[in-house]
């Protein structure tokens, strides 16, 4: 698939999910590099692979235990179909019409299409240096299991005579590297609603840069975002400020690229 072919299944599964919270009364915002596509390009950042969205904890869980697609699309996450999801957080597939070769970066046991990443965004305290520790000690738990996921992911791509041996090893070892239930339990430590300060303390990428006050979140509005309107948090100058810098001034040419590193096909 091509990144336009990407971008527009995953486009299709941003209006399905659009349509359901809006009927359910559900807050998100367009988050992270699908932000900054919305507002420096009102679509997609042209060589963007992936769509990011976010949502404060409590309507998250609804999300969880709720959605039902118009379209067939597929919600993926570790609180829904357990321990065969190797993620904190969740996905929406196409497994329709897209398939996704996940060996290089294994993070479900399921097969997978073009996603959408649905993000939680958790509560944290005003203290800026409990806020700090609070973010180091979710790092590390993404940090390790995600090395554990890349070497299952390596063993299970190994065609050398001891390969099954290290496979049956690395099965056996892998549930006391996959702490993903521990990552999700420290994220939801601190109540959202009572909190002032939020992170997406899921995603180990930026660390404390996602640390924000919840001032900016005091207000979703509709933003142009291809051929339609999606919700934005309107406080989003300030959260890309602290999290990117000077986000409205393109990468360099040798960095507009896609970073994830999949292989996509159309079934």
């Amino acid at each position: 698939m091509t990144v336009n072919d990407i971008q527009t299944i995953s486009l299709g599964i941003l209006k399905d999910v659009h349509s359901f919270c809006v009927q359910n009364g559900l807050r998100y915002t367009l988050f992270g590099g699908t932000l900054i596509g919305a507002v420096r390009h009102n679509g997609f950042i042209p060589w963007d692979d992936d769509v990011d969205i976010a949502m404060p904890r409590p309507d998250y869980e609804r999300f969880l235990s709720s959605y039902e697609s118009m379209n067939g699309y597929q919600l993926i996450a570790r609180e829904v179909q357990g321990r065969d999801v190797f993620l904190p957080y969740a996905r929406v597939c196409d497994t329709q019409r897209t398939f996704v070769d996940t060996k290089k970066y294994l993070w479900s046991s399921f097969t997978t299409g073009v996603w959408i990443d649905v993000f939680p965004l958790d509560g944290m305290p005003s203290d800026f240096s409990i806020a700090k520790r609070i973010t180091n000690r979710a790092n590390r738990l993404f940090d390790i299991t995600c090395k554990a996921r890349g070497m299952l992911s390596v063993i299970n791509k190994e065609k050398s005579n001891d390969a099954c041996f290290k496979r049956i090893v690395c099965k056996i070892a892998f549930p006391f590297f996959n702490r993903w239930d521990d990552l999700i339990r420290l994220c939801k430590g601190i109540d959202f609603n009572q909190a002032d300060y939020y992170s997406n303390l899921s995603f180990g990428g930026y660390g404390i840069k996602e640390y924000c006050t919840k001032r900016v979140l005091n207000e979703f509005i509709l933003h142009r975002f291809e051929d339609s309107e999606f919700y934005i948090m309107k406080g989003y100058d300030k959260a890309l400020t602290v999290k990117y810098g000077e986000y409205m001034t393109p990468p360099p040419l040798s960095k507009r690229r896609g970073t994830h590193g999949y292989d996509y096909y159309w079934k």
